[in-house]
């Protein structure tokens, strides 16, 4: 494993960017906006696929950094579930954090593929 950003500034930046970005998002009552069948679970899916992939950047870099900013990825996309509940126009939906949680699992899966062909190449 080899890129940790020297700033730890600029990963927390970053990383609370996305967080806003997401919870912005998925908070601010819907609107007339209208995605196609699917499409909805393809942007869930796409948003949180960094959340696999930003532990990768984070300053201590190590096994654990990389499964806590997982974690946390899949936890907010629960947490954010449930509290669409409560506003107009939105709703809970298991399908929605599913999409949430093989998105963090794939930005992983890209990763550990990456690690795996670098190792390679240096034996």
């Amino acid at each position: 494993m080899e890129p940790a950003v020297k700033n730890k500034r600029g990963f927390w930046i970053i990383f609370f960017s996305w967080i806003s970005v997401i919870c912005l998002l998925s908070l601010t009552p819907k609107t007339g906006i209208h995605l196609a069948k699917g499409a909805d679970k393809l942007a869930h899916f796409v948003f949180y696929v960094p959340f696999g992939l930003i532990g990768f950047y984070h300053p201590r870099r190590n096994f654990r950094s990389v499964l806590l900013v997982s974690l946390f990825g899949i936890n907010l996309g629960l947490l954010l579930e449930l509290l669409q509940r409560s506003i107009p126009g939105r709703s809970c939906e298991f399908k929605d954090f599913l999409a949430d949680a093989l998105g963090v699992l794939t930005g992983l899966c890209v990763l550990g593929i990456r690690e795996l062909v670098r190792r390679r190449r240096e034996t």
